[in-house]
């Protein structure tokens, strides 16, 4: 049986790709003015994370379907479970740290539970069988 990721899970994914970039953007975040700087400050580091790790957590999505061992699979839905952690304790740090767009923050994190929430389900799903 070939697992193809859930609709609502790509979709979610696919938002919180685009918010990560928004808000790494809306938290003055320019690779172009500060390529040249050896030192960016906290929210810049974590913003660079949180970019990062959103996009792998895309890629490892859409690297789900195609993997047919039960034992990668397995080891693929850890690793988005443990991607999905990481993002969340990058928007603890820039809720804590950041004073600017902490209403982004928020929103961010709250997109993520819904991500989340698909996901447990979505992993019930495939590891009970």
């Amino acid at each position: 049986m070939k697992l193809i990721a859930n609709k609502k899970l790509l979709h979610k994914a696919t938002e919180l790709n685009a918010l990560s970039t928004a808000l790494a953007y809306g938290l003055s975040f320019d690779r172009l003015l500060l390529r040249h700087y050896k030192y960016w400050s906290f929210d810049h580091e974590i913003t660079h994370f949180l970019l990062e790790d959103s996009k792998s957590l895309l890629d490892a999505l859409k690297r789900l379907s195609i993997i047919e061992c039960q034992k990668e699979k397995f080891s693929l839905l850890n690793n988005i479970q443990t991607i999905t952690n990481n993002i969340y304790s990058y928007c603890s740090g820039l809720e804590y740290h950041s004073h600017k767009n902490k209403d982004y923050v928020g929103l961010y994190k709250k997109e993520l539970k819904q991500f989340s929430n698909f996901f447990q389900k979505y992993f019930k799903q495939h590891t009970i069988d």
